[in-house]
């Protein structure tokens, strides 16, 4: 068996390898741990991709050397210089093709848009936007929370200055600094902030849906710190279609991570107000295959292959595939 692409999709708590066919049939799966190289070090992000890819060829009558394209979009693949260190970790799989290394946001793009070029919004833990445009150039947005949205993060955070602003007198008292105070276990608010400065409690990204919920029910601060957070990575968007050149064009703007994914009106409604005044030709789309299938496209992408039915091919292989045996094959990996 021959002339085979591989996508990689590296995340910050887990990695997705898939295997197909030129043809975009599916024939291996692997799954692994996290492997941004920045919280985890490179010798650990060296062991998650072997054990995602030797996964992928569990009873596959192939080898890596018959790869002809792969394309590994990682997380921590943040700056020019992550290229070269990040290449050392794929360079020991054997791969007989080419390789590209991208940051994780343009396999979401690819996953998520129908035609070659199109932006992608990524609401999740943090949050990140990234586009390519008609004659292929692409830009994105730095994902440190400098000047851009942080999704869950981001939320949080605009939650605690309400919930100060309010102990402060500043504005009323809001539901958000009762049910924290619920959740941390905490009779006051100011036992609460005691507790988040001198790290005996924390108000995480995995809080988010809480103020997301309080918006939808009308407490005045979650719905502020709601729509703060949304008008911005709305700002995001429009900021990279301006770079593009896309703000005149009709382009898809994909929906990716689990805010976005809450379906929240407060937030989709503040989401889709701003960037609709600047990016008219905007046609939000929610993330309908896995980030995955798109390195997978991207590998195809680079040999020039143009199959305009590859992507649901991917997905149906996708879908029919049984990943408990790869699985159990990488949790017994040494």
């Amino acid at each position: 068996m021959t002339d085979l692409l591989l996508g990689v999709d590296v995340g910050g708590t887990k990695t997705h390898a898939c295997l197909s066919t030129t043809h975009g049939e599916v024939i291996g799966f692997g799954v692994a741990g996290g492997g941004n190289w920045e919280s985890v070090g490179l010798d650990a992000v060296r062991e998650v991709l072997a054990t995602a890819v030797d996964a992928c060829f569990i009873d596959v009558p192939a080898f890596p050397s018959d790869i002809v394209a792969a394309t590994f979009s990682m997380a921590g693949m943040d700056w020019p210089s992550d290229e070269a260190r990040l290449r050392t970790c794929t360079q020991t799989l054997g791969i007989g093709g080419q390789v590209s290394i991208v940051n994780d946001s343009f396999g979401a793009l690819r996953a998520g848009i129908t035609q070659s070029f199109g932006l992608v919004n990524n609401a999740g833990t943090g949050g990140v936007t990234a586009g390519r445009n008609r004659a292929g150039r692409v830009f994105r947005t730095m994902a440190e929370g400098w000047g851009e949205g942080n999704g869950s993060s981001g939320l949080v955070t605009a939650a605690a200055h309400e919930m100060a602003l309010a102990h402060h007198g500043q504005v009323p008292p809001t539901a958000l600094t009762l049910e924290f105070q619920r959740l941390s276990g905490y009779s006051t608010a100011l036992g609460m902030f005691e507790a988040m400065a001198r790290g005996g409690w924390e108000l995480g990204s995995q809080h988010a849906p809480i103020v997301l919920d309080l918006a939808g029910q009308g407490d005045p601060a979650a719905i502020r710190a709601t729509v703060s957070v949304a008008e911005q990575h709305a700002r995001d968007v429009i900021g990279v279609a301006r770079v593009l050149d896309m703000l005149d064009d009709e382009a898809e703007v994909v929906l990716a991570g689990s805010v976005h994914a809450h379906a929240n009106p407060v937030w989709t409604n503040a989401f889709t107000a701003v960037l609709s005044a600047s990016f008219p030709g905007a046609t939000l789309v929610p993330l309908d295959a896995p980030p995955v299938i798109g390195s997978v496209l991207l590998a195809a992408d680079s040999l020039g292959i143009q199959d305009s039915g590859l992507k649901a091919e991917l997905k149906a292989g996708m879908s029919r595939i049984e990943p408990t045996r790869p699985l159990a094959a990488v949790l017994g990996h040494p």
